[in-house]
């Protein structure tokens, strides 16, 4: 009997000690699984695991309710999506270094009204991402390694956003 057709009985049996042993057998065959989808776009360990521990959380409260008939693609369904929702989550947690009202409170001198208005040109052409590695980059004098641990990228990938960003804001500056 499959794991599926077990669940479904227990089901019907409203056996919930059934219930916990066949969940508790889905996690032992398929935590791997759904580990190894995660850890192709999330590196942190730490994360890899609490990623894991909110799909079965997620599934536990659905196992009950639902005929599922297919455990192993509902649950890597759950983890390529609960991954996205975390790299989303992530990336809308980055630190903005060109907050607005941080700009217009330090803009007394002169020549920072120069970089508030360079700040507004950049809005109008990249996206805040490539202005943050531009700003931490040229201005604060971070290294790529420094912004790439910030943004959880590649070394490679932050110059190459770093230099992509700075030829595309050119082209509209000439």
């Amino acid at each position: 009997m499959t794991l599926e057709e077990r669940l479904l009985h227990a089901k019907k049996k409203r056996n919930v000690e059934k219930l916990e042993s066949i969940f508790n057998e889905i996690y032992k065959e398929y935590s791997g699984l759904v580990g190894y989808i995660i850890s192709k776009y999330v590196s942190r360990k730490e994360d890899v695991d609490d990623l894991i521990d909110d799909c079965f959380i997620k599934f536990s409260s659905v196992f009950i309710e639902k005929d599922i008939t297919n455990i192993k693609g509902y649950l890597v369904k759950i983890a390529k999506n609960e991954t996205i929702n975390f790299i989303k989550k992530k990336d809308s947690d980055v630190d903005i270094v060109y907050d607005d009202e941080y700009i217009k409170k330090d803009a007394q001198i002169e020549s920072d009204r120069g970089y508030y208005d360079l700040i507004h040109d950049m809005e109008r052409v990249l996206n805040s991402k490539e202005i943050n590695i531009i700003l931490l980059h040229a201005v604060y004098d971070y290294s790529f390694k420094e912004i790439a641990e910030k943004y959880h990228l590649p070394i490679s990938t932050t110059s190459s956003i770093y230099q992509r960003a700075i030829k595309k804001f050119q082209k509209v500056v000439r």
